[in-house]
């Protein structure tokens, strides 16, 4: 009932995990990097509707599915790192819950969750601990019959909106974010955070990508791009920016003319006195 791919036993090349909602489980095919895979490997959830993938517990190459199952739960199977998963975790969401996206909704680089709930006519938000466990959910009407949930920045203000498809009605909602960019900056304390909210779009991306992040005040600004090791792969803005919403694209191009090869590589981005880095794949 419901397709992802993502990188789940770290050998940088693309695998697939599909939600059986007949079986209750997820097949998890590993992919050989010729376009081939090799039977599933199954583990058991609830019954399940849909499924996405994305790092969950802040390991370099753990890939965790979430898993959007019956009755009312959104379940998390956290990866071993070499393509096998553990128990599912449940969390409680609204009624009927038919699909799930992860994205970092609150600006502390944590990643959270956002269930659609097609009973209760709402989208369930639950924000991230870091550790792949998540606080209770937080509901939020989103028109009659939510069927399907997208994450994106819809305004343009560097904040992730949410786009939720009404079954019952044939329309789409709009859920526009009502925070402010987060901004933390270092104050000298040991404690302090020093970092600001960053996006990038798509994430992973094959050929194509976009920073965006927001500038506290007008100044110098640097977005570079580095690789698994350390090694900085391209820098794509040294230079002054005016205060507010910022986008770099990049093209998947590295200092040396060739296209990135696919791998785990970070954007950094300094801003002014604020730094943050955002961790994507390079799949192709």
């Amino acid at each position: 009932m419901g397709v992802v791919s993502g990188e789940f036993n770290g050998d940088e090349e693309p695998d697939i995990a599909v939600a059986n909602g007949t079986s209750n489980d997820v097949a998890v095919l590993l992919g050989t990097g010729a376009g081939s895979f090799p039977p599933a490997s199954f583990f058991p959830t609830a019954r399940t509707a849909h499924c996405a993938a994305r790092d969950l517990d802040e390991m370099r190459i753990r890939i965790s599915p979430a898993r959007c199952t019956a009755p009312n739960k959104v379940s998390i199977l956290l990866n071993a790192g070499d393509g096998t998963f553990g128990a599912p975790t449940a969390f409680d969401v609204g009624l009927a819950p038919t699909d799930v996206a992860i994205e970092d909704l609150d600006g502390d680089a944590v990643l959270d969750l956002v269930v659609s709930n097609k009973d209760s006519d709402d989208v369930s938000i639950l924000l991230g601990v870091g550790d792949g466990t998540f606080g209770p959910a937080e509901a939020f009407p989103a028109g009659d019959g939510p069927q399907a949930v997208a994450i994106g920045d819809l305004d343009g203000d560097t904040v992730p909106d949410l786009a939720v498809a009404d079954y019952n009605s044939d329309s789409v909602a709009i859920l526009l974010c009502q925070r402010e960019p987060v901004v933390a900056i270092d104050d000298g304390s040991p404690t302090s955070p020093r970092s600001s909210a960053v996006l990038v779009r798509p994430n992973p991306l094959q050929a194509r990508a976009s920073v965006h992040f927001a500038m506290p005040s007008a100044g110098r600004a640097r977005v570079a791009v580095f690789g698994i090791d350390g090694r900085l792969v391209a820098m794509l803005l040294d230079g002054l920016c005016t205060a507010g919403p910022q986008r770099i694209d990049w093209n998947g191009v590295g200092a040396h003319g060739g296209k990135c090869r696919r791998a785990s590589t970070s954007f950094r981005v300094d801003a002014g006195e604020v730094r943050s880095t955002r961790r994507f794949v390079v799949v192709k």
